[in-house]
């Protein structure tokens, strides 16, 4: 999903993705983070994230791993 320009809607992108181990969201116009971060709690097995060429809060990145319970590898 890399450039796609994802401005919102993508949690619900990521909702049917429980077997999801990495994730690259990078250079997409996502701004609707608290739809974002909800759709983590979908993605149990996520373990590598790519956020780059986002406008991510710096907060963003340690509420996803709180969510999730382990840290991941950016």
């Amino acid at each position: 999903m890399v450039g796609h320009r994802l401005a919102g809607g993508a949690g619900a992108d990521l909702a049917g993705c429980a077997r999801l181990e990495t994730l690259i969201l990078e250079d997409n116009a996502l701004a609707a983070w608290a739809e974002v971060e909800a759709a983590f709690g979908a993605l149990p097995r996520l373990e590598r994230l790519q956020l780059s060429g986002n406008r991510v809060p710096s907060d963003m990145l340690e509420r996803i791993e709180a969510l999730l319970g382990r840290r991941l590898d950016w």
